[in-house]
C-alpha cells in the first residue's frame, strides 16, 4: 500500500548485507499486519512490514518491520545532521533541528 502509514515517504539509513557502508532510502510501501502473513523474528507475532526503495539501483528493496524503520530514520537524521554541520559548521543546531523535524513529522508510539 502507498498509503496509512505515517513512515511513508520518509528517508531512512540502513545496513545491507554485503554492503560495508549504511545505504539511504525511502520508505515506499506498507503493508498492515492485518494483511501480512510476516511472523516477526523479534515478537513472534504477526507484523506490518514496511519496503525501503534504497537509492543505489543496484540494490533491491528491504522489507523492514516497525522498529528497524524508527531506528532507520533516526540514522538517516544524524547522517544528515552530519552532512549539514560539516557545510554550515553549525554542528549542535543543525542535529537538533534535524531531530526536532524527523521527531516532529512523526508521531512515533511507543511498542
Amino acid at each position: 500500500m502507498t498509503s496509512g502509514s505515517q513512515y511513508l515517504g520518509k528517508r531512512v539509513r540502513l545496513r545491507v548485507e554485503g554492503r560495508r557502508d549504511m545505504q539511504e532510502g525511502v520508505v515506499k510501501w506498507f503493508l498492515p499486519e492485518e494483511v501480512s502473513d510476516y511472523i516477526s523474528e523479534t515478537t513472534g507475532k504477526p507484523a506490518a512490514l514496511w519496503r525501503v526503495k534504497f537509492d543505489d539501483r543496484e540494490l533491491t528493496n528491504a522489507d523492514v518491520e516497525e522498529f528497524e524503520v524508527r531506528e532507520a530514520m533516526l540514522e538517516w537524521a544524524r547522517a544528515e545532521a552530519k552532512r549539514q554541520s560539516a557545510v554550515s559548521g553549525e554542528k549542535g543546531r543543525q542535529i537538533s533541528t534535524a531531530l526536532r523535524v524527523l521527531v516532529g513529522s512523526c508521531r512515533c508510539r511507543e511498542a
